[in-house]
């Protein structure tokens, strides 16, 4: 199974707030979050100061500026929240 299929799953559960769930609709909600923050999405670029765009979490929306030996260093996941980034460039 997917984690997507899991989180679909999940978002059923959620839906019918059936009682005989072992597990309490907040209990699901974390889950599905946590499971969502592991599939990778694309930073999104914004205005940020006089520097101009930088990447941001797409999901808490915190600055994603990182530098190591004074080049970007792209990390996997946002060291905020958790959210697997993306940073393959995008097909258009």
């Amino acid at each position: 199974m997917t984690i997507q299929e899991i989180i679909e799953s999940i978002n059923y559960c959620l839906e019918c707030d059936n009682d005989s769930i072992p597990t309490t609709q907040e209990d699901l909600q974390t889950i599905k979050e946590a499971l969502e923050k592991q599939i990778p999405k694309k930073p999104i670029l914004k205005e940020y100061g006089f520097f101009g765009p930088y990447p941001f979490c797409s999901w808490c929306d915190n600055a994603l500026i990182n530098t190591q030996n004074d080049s970007w260093h792209k990390e996997k996941f946002c060291p905020n929240c958790g959210q697997a980034l993306d940073w393959s460039e995008q097909n258009g």
